[in-house]
């Protein structure tokens, strides 16, 4: 859904996209599912997530299997660049100000991209596949979830590594540290929510990396969320 409730996109089984005015009703347009040829000569993407920009002009799409994502120009309705992984999505996201794209990925990088230029500005190096890569409020830092359980901030402008959180252990057995599935930020900035496969949810202090309380569950939990207020 847009940010603004104005546009819901609907994605069908065969991953046609319908894009509706939420007040009119009325179709605002459709979008066909695309996809790499087998010669590799033209690019269809195939989309089975999709992400929409907090400005509501473009929409990130991205084919979680093949390692692929696209961001359209929700007005045109026109591919505005490629971006390539050499193994599958895990998530993709959008800053707040609309300018930069965060990928996710299995083949161990996290990658930053500029919408105006398409070209990629840095490519984040990770132990192992990254699960999740998220921006903070201001679209100055970004965090990362890595399987082998680090959870890393990273600087946008730089793209260096700033703070690596501790590893979580789990708490059935104390000798085993748990992969980290999801990193995020709180709205304000001053926090960050990982979850793990421990299963437990950890709350740190953002700006010193610290853990400020840990939540033992007894199943895993995959997207707990902050409250508006953080």
């Amino acid at each position: 859904l847009a940010k603004m409730g104005i546009r819901l996109i609907m994605v069908d089984f065969d991953y046609h996209k319908d894009i509706f005015n939420t007040i009119s009703k009325i179709k605002i347009c459709s979008m066909q599912p695309t996809y790499w040829t087998p010669d590799r000569c033209s690019l269809r993407l195939i989309s089975s997530t999709t992400e929409i920009s907090q400005d509501n002009k473009y929409l990130l799409s991205l084919d979680l299997k093949d390692g692929l994502a696209v961001v359209v120009d929700m007005n045109t309705q026109k591919n505005l660049f490629t971006m390539e992984h050499k193994r599958h999505i895990y998530t993709g996201e959008f800053s707040h100000n609309g300018k930069m794209v965060v990928i996710a990925s299995a083949d161990t990088t996290a990658s930053l991209w500029d919408i105006s230029t398409g070209k990629k500005l840095h490519t984040l190096e990770h132990a192992d596949e990254v699960k999740s890569a998220s921006f903070n409020h201001d679209d100055s830092q970004i965090i990362t979830a890595c399987q082998n359980g680090d959870a890393i901030i990273w600087d946008t402008v730089t793209g260096e590594k700033l703070i690596t959180l501790q590893k979580v252990y789990h708490h059935w057995w104390s000798f085993e540290h748990t992969a980290t599935w999801r990193a995020k930020f709180s709205p304000d900035g001053s926090k960050i929510l990982t979850t793990h496969s421990g299963p437990c949810t950890v709350i740190w202090d953002a700006k010193t990396g610290k853990k400020i309380r840990q939540f033992n569950h007894e199943w895993s939990s995959s997207r707990p969320q902050f409250s508006p207020d953080s």
